[in-house]
């Protein structure tokens, strides 16, 4: 920094030890040469990778690892989806990839999410941090995390209840979000479920925009 002694409070300018130990500092740091590099890593979110995501994620109190539960992939009835805490029992449709069901035990995985995906995931935690839980500002959070899959938002249900409606399906990740990064506000003692549109994906004929054999899973609901 050029003339660095400039910035010195003038009670401490005379001071030998102050002013040895800034100057040290000013040798050794050379922030004209640092500022630029720790503005874009760090500072600035929009340009922030690696560490420099990590400490703004310790800011706002959002992890970069999220815990998901997985289990196999099942042959079954599109009803199954609604289970969200099997968020890998994704039952498929004949000539899929699914078995048929035998019990088979959850186990949990630890996902790290790379840099594009958890800059998302912190900016909606720091909207929520300084949010009113109201719908619009659950709204804003979800469309910002899952806005380019498809249509998303917070209906009431009624009897103090909200649920997160989703046009589309929720991939594991997008369910690992939702239930274990706590980062969409919630009004206190209003209980949230999760709604998933999947009414394109399901068995049935072409006169209801269904799938065909092969493409969708069978349906029980409503």
């Amino acid at each position: 920094m050029n003339n660095h002694r400039d910035t010195l409070l003038a009670q401490y300018a005379n001071s030998p030890t102050i002013v040895a130990l800034v100057d040290a500092f000013n040798d050794w740091i050379g922030p004209e040469a640092d500022l630029d590099g720790v503005y874009r890593d760090i500072v600035d979110i929009a340009t922030a990778t690696g560490n420099g995501l990590d400490i703004w994620g310790r800011i706002v109190g959002v992890s970069r690892y999220l815990a998901m539960d997985s289990a196999s992939v099942e042959f079954g009835f599109d009803e199954q989806r609604e289970a969200l805490t099997l968020p890998g029992a994704t039952p498929q449709p004949f000539d899929g990839l699914g078995t048929m069901h035998a019990d088979a035990t959850l186990s949990t995985t630890v996902m790290w999410l790379e840099d594009s995906a958890y800059r998302t995931l912190i900016l909606a935690k720091a909207a929520t941090n300084i949010s009113s839980a109201t719908a619009e500002s659950i709204n804003f959070a979800l469309r910002l995390v899952f806005g380019r899959s498809g249509r998303c938002y917070v209906k009431e249900t009624g009897n103090m209840a909200i649920a997160f409606v989703f046009e589309f399906s929720l991939s594991p990740l997008d369910k690992a979000i939702l239930s274990s990064s706590n980062v969409f506000p919630r009004p206190a003692g209003v209980s949230v479920s999760i709604l998933e549109d999947v009414s394109g994906q399901v068995l049935g004929f072409t006169q209801a925009g269904l799938q065909p054999f092969g493409s969708g899973a069978f349906y029980l609901g409503n």
